[in-house]
C-alpha cells in the first residue's frame, strides 16, 4: 500500500476531549489597573474631582506648594475612612461611585507619592510602605481633604524639579479635562472650570466663538459651567433654558488671524481647527474624539454625558458599542438641525470679499449636512462681530 493511500485510510473526525476558559478575576485586573497606574498623568486629581461631583460637594479647591498639593471639598456625603483603608487593599469597585472615584484616585497617587486623607477627625495616612488609620471620627468636620507629598524634606535642586513639575501636571490636568466640571474648581484661587476655557475651542486672538448650542431633548443630562454674561457680543445661545439641566452644548468656533498691521479686518484660514467630541462623566472628560472638520475655517466642540456608556476598567476610554455611535450620531443630527436659525452675513470686520466666504461656508456645511443625510443651510448672524482684544 502507498503511504499516501496509508494515510488516507487513517484520517477520521477529531472527538472533543474537553474543553474550558480561563481568564482574570475582577480583583486581579483591578490591581493591575492600580499598579499601572491611570493613563493620564497625574489623573489622580480628576478622579478627585470626579468624587467631589459625584459627593454633590460645592466647590473643590486646589493648593499647590513647593513640598506638597492639597484637594479639599466640603461633602455631604458621610465617608468612613476606615472603610476606604480597607478597600484600598482590597481594590474592588465600589457601589458608590463616589467611593469609587476617590480609591482610584488613591491607587494611582500612592505608587509614586506619599499621601494623607483627612475627614471627620480621622486621618488616612499612606508613609510609601503601609497604611495607617488614626483618630476617631467626628461628624462635625465636613471637609475631605487628600494631601500629597510632592517635594520631601529636603531642600534640593532635584526636590524643588519635582515639585514644579508635579504642580504644573495637576494644573495642566485639571485645565485641559476638567473644565466642564458642573462645580467651582479653583487651583491657587483661580477658576478653571468654564466653557471660556475650553482647550480647543475657546475665545482667542486666532479664533472667535460665534455661538454656543444648547440641545435640550438629548438623553442622559449634562450639567455645564456657563455664564453668558462673560461671553463678547461675539456669541449667542440657542434655545437654553436651564443649562444645569441639557443634554449637549456645542461651541461653535471659526477660525481668523487678526492683521494686526492693517487693524482693520480679518485674513480667514483656509485650513479649519478640528472638530471635537468631549465625552464628560461625573464632571471631568474622560476622553476626546476628532470629527469631520466643518471647513472654511469651522469647527466645534461638542460637549455630551458619557453617563450609561461602557468604559475600560481606568474609566477614561469609552468601549465602541452601538450605543455610543447611536448617541452621537443623534446629537449630530440635533445639532444640524438646530443651526438652521442663524443667518451670516458680512460685517464690517470681513476682509473685501466676504460674499464668497459667506457662499463658502454655506457650500461646506450643506455638504456636512447631507453627509448626515439632512437638509441644512448654514445662517449666522454676526452682524454684532467686533475686533478682538489683545493684551499683552
Amino acid at each position: 500500500m502507498r503511504l499516501e493511500d496509508f494515510l488516507s485510510d487513517s484520517q477520521r473526525q477529531g472527538t472533543l476531549d474537553s474543553e474550558g476558559a480561563f481568564g482574570i478575576s475582577r480583583q486581579k485586573a483591578l490591581q493591575k489597573v492600580a499598579s499601572l497606574g491611570l493613563p493620564i498623568s497625574y489623573a489622580w486629581a480628576l478622579k478627585f474631582v470626579q468624587a467631589a461631583v459625584e459627593a454633590k460637594a460645592r466647590k473643590v479647591e486646589v493648593k499647590l506648594t513647593r513640598e506638597q498639593i492639597t484637594l479639599e471639598f466640603p461633602s455631604k456625603t458621610d465617608w468612613d475612612l476606615s472603610h476606604l483603608d480597607q478597600a484600598f487593599f482590597l481594590q474592588e469597585a465600589s457601589r458608590d461611585l463616589a467611593h469609587d472615584h476617590l480609591l482610584r484616585a488613591l491607587w494611582s497617587v500612592h505608587k509614586s507619592s506619599r499621601f494623607r486623607l483627612n475627614y471627620g477627625g480621622q486621618l488616612l495616612h499612606w508613609d510609601g510602605k503601609k497604611m495607617s488609620l488614626d483618630g476617631e471620627c467626628d461628624r462635625s468636620k465636613t471637609s475631605l481633604t487628600l494631601t500629597v507629598e510632592t517635594g520631601g524634606s529636603t531642600l534640593s535642586f532635584l526636590g524643588y524639579f519635582k515639585t514644579a513639575r508635579a504642580n504644573a501636571g495637576v494644573s495642566k490636568v485639571l485645565q485641559d479635562w476638567a473644565f466642564a466640571a458642573p462645580i467651582p474648581v479653583k487651583v491657587d484661587g483661580r477658576k478653571i472650570n468654564t466653557l471660556h476655557a475650553c482647550p480647543t475651542h475657546r475665545e482667542g486672538s486666532k479664533k472667535q466663538v460665534l455661538a454656543a448650542v444648547f440641545l435640550q431633548s438629548a438623553d442622559p443630562k449634562l450639567s455645564l459651567p456657563w455664564k453668558e454674561d462673560r461671553w463678547s457680543p461675539i456669541s449667542r445661545q440657542i434655545g437654553v433654558e436651564n443649562v444645569q439641566n441639557i443634554g449637549c452644548c456645542a461651541l461653535l468656533t471659526i477660525r481668523s488671524k487678526f492683521s494686526a498691521g492693517e487693524m482693520s479686518g480679518f485674513r480667514w484660514r483656509g485650513k479649519p481647527p478640528g472638530s471635537v467630541f468631549y465625552w464628560v462623566q461625573s464632571g471631568v472628560v474622560i476622553q476626546s474624539d476628532r470629527l469631520r472638520s466643518l471647513g472654511v475655517g469651522l469647527s466645534w466642540a461638542v460637549l455630551l454625558s458619557a453617563d450609561g456608556l461602557e468604559t475600560d476598567l481606568t474609566s477614561f476610554s469609552l468601549q465602541e458599542t452601538a450605543e455610543l455611535a447611536v448617541r452621537k450620531k443623534t446629537v449630530m443630527l440635533s445639532l444640524l438641525d438646530n443651526l438652521k436659525s442663524y443667518r451670516l452675513r458680512s460685517g464690517e470686520l470681513f476682509h473685501p470679499g466676504g460674499e464668497a466666504l459667506e457662499r463658502a461656508v454655506t457650500k461646506q456645511v450643506k455638504e456636512q449636512g447631507e453627509r448626515w443625510n439632512v437638509e441644512f443651510g448654514l445662517n449666522f448672524d454676526v452682524s454684532s462681530f467686533r475686533k478682538p482684544e489683545f493684551r499683552s
